[in-house]
């Protein structure tokens, strides 16, 4: 009998031993969107982010330091939408449209989720119409009035986009 205990004892160690070997891949707890250098590519297209007017979008992954920018924000929501990636996704973020410059935008990041967009808009962004970010509804009123479009939760825009 002391060979079957001692074998499962092994057993047992060799799980803990393996299992404390395991990778993390669950989000850094100070997730946190990063700023655009002038060297940052968008992960689609490989276009210079900052080169471009309208508001930026970014993946934080959950693989440690792993992190894509986007030209614009629908880009963002084009791969989110992709099978398995919701998993892969620590945070999102999209610059704030009330506080930047259009044409060269900086910083202002919010959580993508939790904005609301403004589709339809009569101006483009790196690649043509685009959605606007914003805090909250009203902020997006003034934007509205002076370029029109339509206000969407984050997954109300999932949903037109067919995710």
């Amino acid at each position: 009998m002391t060979g079957k205990y001692l074998r499962i004892f092994f057993v047992c160690m060799a799980l803990i031993v393996l299992s404390a070997c395991k990778q993390d891949d669950k989000p850094a707890l100070t997730a946190s969107p990063a700023a655009i250098s002038g060297e940052d590519e968008c992960a689609l297209d490989g276009m210079i982010v900052a080169n471009y007017p309208g508001p930026k979008a970014q993946i934080q992954y959950r693989q440690k330091g792993r992190r894509d920018f986007f030209c614009e924000t629908k880009e963002l929501f084009h791969v989110y939408i992709e099978p398995g990636m919701e998993a892969k996704v620590a945070a999102l973020y999209v610059q704030n449209t009330a506080l930047i410059d259009w044409e060269k935008p900086v910083n202002s990041w919010i959580e993508a989720k939790g904005a609301f967009y403004v589709v339809g808009a009569g101006i483009d962004g790196s690649m043509g119409p685009t959605y606007a970010p914003f805090k909250s509804r009203d902020d997006a009123a003034p934007f509205i009035k002076k370029y029109g479009g339509d206000i969407m939760t984050f997954n109300e825009v999932i949903k037109l986009i067919g995710g």
